[in-house]
């Protein structure tokens, strides 16, 4: 059985190679780059400038996209959330957030469902289905981004991205290539659980994210209660990883704390937070707990979240606050869903 893949499965340097194999001049990949990744064609027929031959050996052997709009639905503050069918009839969510003319922040998956299952994140509920391909990711942005260029992309959707890191690696190759979409590296933000290994292949590679981690408690007994993955990436351990590639990088690692009252937001908590992070170059990104279905704790007051904030403002860190947008459509950050039917979005 031929087993048909999408064009996006393929790197730049593989594009150009199949279709001098085909028996086409150089600068027609340069043409097939640009209406993939510029123009965020899901059709060849779309691409008028290629030669019909070309158009029908790319229609026999190629799918153009490899996923399938199913639905979406817009929040009151403009940001989508986009429900995704896979060719094998899997579901990922991603959500396009707008802002202004200027900025256009995509959120996109990399794994269906999560092997983590941090308590407070919906991703995971129904555990770890598969990776995504390099084109299952790309393709996320590619139909988020027909009616606004991409400014910012984090990598922060269903799934752990460390632990598919071929994949993510070939897709931030694609994002931040000027003949695509030519993202700074900086405008692209991957988030991980805290899996070590994956930050160490991070170091070892040429690639350079922004690196985001979930934190979201100053001590292993209490992060432990709600990641699961602590017991096996301790928080000694997992910061020391993430010193050398902030040294690396020679960018501070972005510490993710999800703010849960009456679990991890007292006083006690923030000075453990300050004696944790002082030795790290840090920056710390507080996020206020959405509700998600089976996690008993209540979401944070504006005030509760502030006052968190201005404990750790005081011993001298930067510290920013990311309100969470989409949340009345379940878009919002721990909110994406990892196992969804087309009634559920």
């Amino acid at each position: 059985m031929n087993v048909r893949h999408s064009i996006s499965e393929l790197s730049f340097d593989e594009l150009h190679t199949k279709l001098e194999q085909w028996g086409h001049s150089r600068y027609r990949a340069g043409q097939l780059i640009g209406w993939l990744y510029k123009h965020n064609a899901v059709s060849f027929d779309l691409m008028s400038n290629l030669p019909k031959q070309l158009i029908a050996q790319l229609s026999e052997e190629y799918d153009c996209c490899s996923l399938s709009v199913v639905k979406t639905i817009t929040s009151g503050e403009g940001t989508v959330k986009y429900l995704f069918q896979t060719v094998d009839g899997q579901y990922i969510e991603g959500v396009s957030m707008p802002d202004g003319d200027l900025r256009h922040t995509v959120c996109i998956s990399t794994q269906i469902g999560c092997p983590w299952g941090c308590l407070f994140c919906a991703s995971g509920k129904h555990g770890f289905v598969r990776n995504l391909s390099v084109g299952e990711i790309v393709d996320q942005v590619r139909l988020m981004s027909s009616n606004q260029p991409i400014s910012n992309i984090v990598i922060m959707g269903g799934g752990e991205p460390l632990m598919n890191f071929k994949q993510l690696e070939a897709a931030y190759r694609i994002f931040t290539d000027d003949a695509a979409y030519a993202i700074g590296k900086r405008r692209v933000s991957v988030s991980t659980a805290g899996y070590v290994p994956g930050i160490e292949q991070l170091i070892r590679s040429d690639i350079r994210p922004q690196l985001a981690v979930s934190l979201h408690a100053p001590t292993d007994d209490k992060r432990s209660q709600v990641l699961p993955i602590n017991h096996k990436y301790p928080i000694n351990k997992l910061m020391e990883t993430c010193k050398k590639y902030a040294q690396l990088s020679r960018r501070p690692v972005s510490f993710e704390y999800i703010v849960i009252p009456g679990f991890n937001n007292g006083d006690d908590d923030a000075r453990a937070l300050v004696k944790l992070l002082k030795k790290y170059p840090a920056k710390i990104n507080l996020i206020p707990l959405n509700p998600v279905e089976g996690f008993s704790y209540r979401c944070p007051t504006e005030e509760e979240v502030y006052e968190f904030q201005s404990m750790l403002l005081s011993a001298g860190f930067v510290v920013t606050i990311r309100w969470s947008k989409g949340q009345d459509i379940g878009a919002a950050c721990g909110q994406l869903r990892s196992a969804q039917s087309q009634s559920d979005l």
